[in-house]
Formats: C-alpha cells, sequence, structure tokens
C-alpha cells in the first residue's frame, strides 16, 4: 500500500503546497500538479510555465528526472527519520521554469570536431556556438 507524502515546491518567487503525493508517484506527476497549481497573480505569474514539461524539481542540486518515483526520491534524500516522525515530514524541493529544448540537429563527425575547437583572435577568444555563430569573449 502506498505511503502519503508532503512535498512541499518552493521557487524563488514563492512557495507551492504542500501536497499530499502517494510514494508510487513519479517525479512528473509533481511537475503536472506544479503546472495545474500555478499562481495566475502575484510575483510566480510573471514567467508561468507553458507547460508540465517546463518544470523542472531540483533536490541538493540535483535536477530530478521524471521517472523517478517519490519514494525513491524520499529515501535518497529525506531518509533517516523514525517511522513515528515520518508523518511529519514535509519534502521541500526548488521548482524552476526551464525554457522548452530546441530541436536537436544532427552534425556530422567533422562539423563537431571544428566547432569544438576555440580561437584566438586579435586578444579575443571566439568560441562557435551551438548555431554555428562565433561569439567573442574579450579579456
Amino acid at each position: 500500500m502506498p505511503v502519503v507524502r508532503k512535498v512541499r515546491l518552493r521557487h524563488v518567487c514563492g512557495d507551492l503546497g504542500p501536497f499530499d503525493v502517494e510514494s508510487t508517484a513519479r517525479v512528473e506527476t509533481l511537475a503536472e500538479q506544479a503546472y495545474k497549481e500555478w499562481p495566475k497573480e502575484g510575483p510566480m505569474a510573471v514567467d508561468p510555465p507553458l507547460s508540465p514539461e517546463e518544470v523542472g524539481c531540483i533536490v541538493q542540486g540535483k535536477i530530478l528526472s521524471g521517472s523517478q518515483d517519490v519514494e525513491s526520491v524520499y529515501e535518497r534524500y529525506f531518509g533517516g527519520y523514525e517511522e513515528e516522525q515520518e508523518e511529519d515530514v514535509v519534502m521541500t524541493m526548488h521548482v524552476v521554469v526551464r525554457p522548452p529544448k530546441p530541436p536537436s540537429k544532427h552534425r556530422s563527425k567533422k562539423k563537431s570536431q571544428r566547432g569544438s575547437r576555440s580561437r584566438q583572435q586579435g586578444g579575443a577568444t571566439t568560441s562557435p556556438s551551438s548555431s554555428g555563430s562565433q561569439c567573442c569573449v574579450v579579456m
């Protein structure tokens, strides 16, 4: 029988939850719930996610995979409590809004080797970006 865990999602502009979540639920379920509960007003409404895929959950600096279940996250990062204390534990995860990933482009092996090198030009280091254009870092 799944255990119910309490999860709070902390954003730089405010908190969501705490939510009661079954331990068998996946992190992607948390992202969907955060998307549904995202405030329509206030500081968090300035940059809302456009879809649940843009919501990322972070624990101890690690971005969680959507396929992880809540219980494995609890055991890895929040375990160590006595059984009678566990019902009072609220898992606090950071939540971020990530822009959608651009479609990946297939590159030839020759092009990727050439694009990974930096060059010196007139006192500035140039480095090709992923789009093939060059950016300049003045030192």
